[in-house]
């Protein structure tokens, strides 16, 4: 008998090209379309623009696709200064003008706001801005070890994927920490341990850059030698940690800190840090002018880290109370208060997502800075509090416009908002609004 058998292997599929007029850009920097009721998201294209694309994938609502060639550029299009740029996932926007991405995330927020029930009109405020290109004080490096070639491969993850794009220069990091990639290679392949390594940590908040090595198991002595070394070398300092263990300052100032407002922070690497220092100084400078701080003040500072907004603010308040989730900040930002000398701003301990009202009695100014998540259930409260200005930090306009309509709900008016550049180049948008009631 004879049995027959049907291939297995799938036929390839040829390729789909469409004709596509781009009308916006979605969060994700990507051009939107539609095609036959269909929406369509196309990586790349921007708005005015017609454009040939491959569809990536073709679901029941949406079609996500790449350009294949511009037939109608749009007149802010403009060239990518990084070479990497087609490949990294670090930035999404680097083929927009620089004020164009300003504009166009104005554009997106006042959207998402209006659609979480917001008055249509607001009273937007030129942007804070400041460099476009190399402006990143922290980043993060990926490690790959190939057990065949026993090399590392170092640099930044491709968009949505694991695969590590090596680099030896980035547009975006500060040039100092730029300049450090193309001799990090070297230095780590040359590690007796380079299979246990994690990733590396760069940050520049202090003025002299720092490196930190991530690894799974403690480096020999040769491989500290030869960081301490580079360490030397670079005028750079170098700290390793291996999974649970201390952080280990393999050489360099043991003691990291930035200045803001006359005030000195100071941080770990690990600790949470404004990426963009130059924005950060103008951010709390305009909290502090919009809030218009005065010695009568007794201010509420939610999600307060390491007192980046608390300690400036309490130089000119009659004081500040500072509250945070996480002990070890507390404790750092007791201790960046001591160090200042600045004794009407006190930490405290607390859950943020269980408020108690006892914490918003007598305050006339609060500031939120919340992480992603937002504020929500800080927020539901304000109906009960005595504050008359309510200035909101976000990272992330979805839970700002969800937010804020809980302050509106209460009696708040939005008096004044704007853009915070932090993250030029990328789709990413940080937003400061001041909330008023009288």
């Amino acid at each position: 008998m004879v049995q027959l058998y049907k291939s297995k292997q799938k036929t390839p599929r040829q390729p789909i090209y469409l004709v596509v007029d781009i009308d916006n850009l979605n969060q994700s920097g990507a051009g939107v379309g539609r095609y036959k009721g269909k929406v369509i998201f196309v990586k790349g294209a921007l708005p005015a623009e017609q454009v040939k694309v491959r569809i990536i994938s073709d679901k029941k609502n949406i079609i996500e696709a790449e350009v294949v060639k511009i037939i109608k550029a749009s007149p802010v299009r403009v060239t990518p200064q990084c070479e990497y740029y087609e490949q990294c996932g670090g930035c999404h926007l680097q083929h927009l003008d620089a004020k164009a991405q300003l504009t166009y995330k104005q554009e997106m927020v006042q959207s998402l706001f209006v659609k979480a029930g917001w008055p249509k009109a607001q009273s937007w405020l030129p942007p804070i801005s400041d460099s476009a290109f190399h402006y990143r004080k922290r980043a993060r490096l990926a490690c790959f070890y190939d057990h065949k070639s026993g090399q590392i491969t170092v640099g930044l993850r491709a968009e949505n994927s694991k695969k590590i794009i090596s680099i030896e220069h980035c547009q975006v990091l500060s040039k100092p920490l730029s300049k450090l990639l193309i001799e990090l290679k070297p230095l780590l392949n040359s590690l007796n341990g380079k299979k246990y390594l994690g990733h590396i940590d760069l940050n520049q908040m202090s003025s002299v850059p720092s490196i930190k090595v991530y690894t799974t198991k403690l480096l020999d002595n040769e491989d500290v030698k030869q960081l301490s070394d580079f360490a030397k070398k670079h005028k750079v300092v170098v700290v390793t940690q291996a999974k649970e263990t201390a952080e280990i300052f393999v050489d360099g100032a043991k003691e990291l800190t930035y200045a803001v407002d006359n005030v000195i922070i100071n941080y770990s690497l690990d600790d949470f840090t404004q990426v963009n220092t130059d924005i950060n100084h103008k951010m709390v400078t305009q909290a502090i002018a919009w809030l218009n701080i005065n010695k009568d003040d007794q201010v509420l500072d939610l999600y307060c880290g390491l007192g980046n907004f608390s300690l400036p603010i309490a130089l000119q308040a009659k004081n500040v109370v500072g509250i945070e989730g996480i002990d070890t900040m507390v404790m750092k930002a007791q201790h960046n208060a001591q160090r200042n000398a600045i004794k009407n701003c006190e930490f405290i301990q607390a859950n943020l997502d269980e408020p108690c009202d006892s914490h918003f009695k007598h305050k006339q100014k609060i500031i939120l800075d919340p992480a992603r998540a937002g504020a929500e259930s800080v927020c539901q409260m304000a109906g009960n509090w005595q504050a008359s200005h309510v200035l909101y930090i976000s990272c992330n306009p979805n839970s700002l416009a969800r937010d804020g309509k809980h302050l509106l709900d209460a009696g708040f008016k939005v008096e004044k908002i704007c853009l915070l550049d932090m993250f030029p180049q990328t789709s990413h948008v940080e937003t400061m609004a001041l909330f008023t009631k009288y």
